[in-house]
């Protein structure tokens, strides 16, 4: 007795599901409704740089910085920060020197 009534809402749920109670041309008006609401279509493939950073929030992020990549030793040595050298890589694959002190 359960099983038919379980096949019975089955075929209920699914009689729903149908189709051809729909034109061909359902869902046009709202495509064009979306698509005219979008003013550059190519805004999303454009490369946005990023914002500046304020002269204060830019020196506590190069402290914390220093901070984290000098060795501990460092940690002892007065009040002097250790200095921190960024160089780009070279083009011939050889390593950058560092410069003089």
């Amino acid at each position: 007795m359960m099983r038919s009534w379980i096949w019975a809402a089955l075929a209920l749920a699914l009689g729903g599901c149908d189709r051809t109670h729909m034109s061909p041309h359902f869902g046009e008006a709202n495509r064009e409704a979306f698509q005219a609401q979008v003013i550059d279509l190519d805004a999303g493939n454009q490369v946005k740089p990023n914002p500046p950073l304020d002269p204060e929030e830019a020196a506590t992020i190069a402290r914390s910085l220093s901070k984290s990549l000098a060795p501990p030793s460092a940690a002892g040595a007065g009040n002097r920060d250790p200095v921190l050298v960024v160089t780009p890589p070279q083009a011939t694959g050889t390593p950058a020197q560092e410069p003089p002190r």
